[in-house]
């Protein structure tokens, strides 16, 4: 007789019955589907034994938990979850090793996030070095050259002396006279 799987040391034993019962050994009573439900949802694991054979069941045991809550709650599993199930229900064990847990999972997003983050600040300091070199260009282009003279006045370009600015004061001498 081939050796019986043992269930994890706090797992909660559970016997499926030829009648197909289901007898929770811990608690000495008959359970349901949604009793089993109730006590994932609490945090405790299982381990569903058949009784005449003694094989592990416990996986098509969850799967009709699954199917249960699906089929009264029709929105609660994302279908990207569900075709996820069946693809690695019917491929090799090794892409099992491919499903990350919550903690796996989000250590990975944390990484990409941080990996787009420092994308776009590289970009935006690369944009703005970029813009602050075209603003320096035009204003050279735009803005006359000044020169100082011998009696240290500064002149614009060739042949064009600066303007002056004219002052609030200057502009209140305008008026009155005017």
């Amino acid at each position: 007789m081939p050796a019986r799987p043992s269930p994890a040391p706090a797992a909660r034993l559970i016997k499926r019955y030829d009648n197909r019962k289901l007898y929770d050994a811990g608690a000495r009573r008959y359970v349901t589907i949604e009793d089993i439900a109730r006590l994932i949802t609490a945090g405790e694991d299982v381990f569903v034994q058949d009784r005449k054979s003694g094989a592990d069941i416990t996986s098509v045991v969850l799967a009709q938990v699954i199917l249960d809550g699906v089929k009264e709650r029709t929105d609660s599993i994302p279908r990207q979850v569900l075709t996820r199930l069946i693809r690695l229900g019917a491929g090799p064990a090794a892409a099992w090793a491919e499903w990350d847990g919550p903690q796996e999972a989000a250590a990975r997003a944390r990484v990409e996030a941080e990996r787009i983050a420092g994308d776009i600040a590289a970009s935006v300091q690369h944009l703005v070095a970029e813009a602050q070199g075209t603003v320096e260009n035009r204003l050279r282009q735009w803005l006359p050259q000044r020169k100082h003279t011998k009696r240290g006045k500064a002149e614009g370009g060739p042949g064009r002396p600066m303007r002056r600015s004219v002052g609030p004061q200057t502009m209140k001498k305008r008026r009155r006279t005017t």
